[in-house]
């Protein structure tokens, strides 16, 4: 993780995008710090999502911070939604991105990563990962929980 927050300020942001996934995806256990495996992983998106927009990738990093304090457990939830409310507003507005989000609602598909049941939810060309923890889940059920959720509210 140290390495490519060097490599952010370095601004050598593909390579700190890659230490930085491979730092969340495959040492997770390298965590000697004592913060818990989720914050670790919070704090990681929003370095994840620094790197983004240092290519431009605006996209990307909405998805990243959206995907991110929508995990099941997300200590860092406050946070990540200010900023991708921040970053949705300056991007698209809130009111394009809702109508955005809402047609990728419609193909949004049911699936399971790591035991967990989570919404995929097509966004341009990425998709945003929404973790749901309710057992008989349906869209309608998903775009209710979105629309509670402080990153999309007006």
């Amino acid at each position: 993780m140290q390495l490519g927050i060097f490599l952010y300020y370095q601004k050598q942001y593909e390579e700190a995008l890659k230490n930085l996934q491979k730092a969340e995806n495959d040492y997770p256990y390298l965590n000697k710090s004592g913060t818990s495996l989720a914050k670790r992983t919070n704090a990681i998106d929003i370095w994840e999502t620094r790197c983004y927009m240092g290519l431009g990738k605006t996209d990307e990093a909405i998805v990243t911070l959206i995907t991110s304090s929508e995990m099941c457990f997300s200590p860092m939830k406050g946070d990540l939604e200010a900023t991708a409310k921040q970053l949705i507003e300056q991007a698209y507005g809130l009111k394009k991105f809702q109508k955005l989000l809402n047609k990728g609602i419609e193909k949004a598909e049911l699936t399971e990563i790591n035991g967990q049941k989570n919404w995929k939810i097509p966004f341009n060309d990425t998709e945003i990962i929404i973790c749901i923890q309710d057992e008989e889940s349906s869209k309608e059920k998903l775009k209710q929980h979105i629309e509670q959720s402080y990153w999309y509210k007006n």
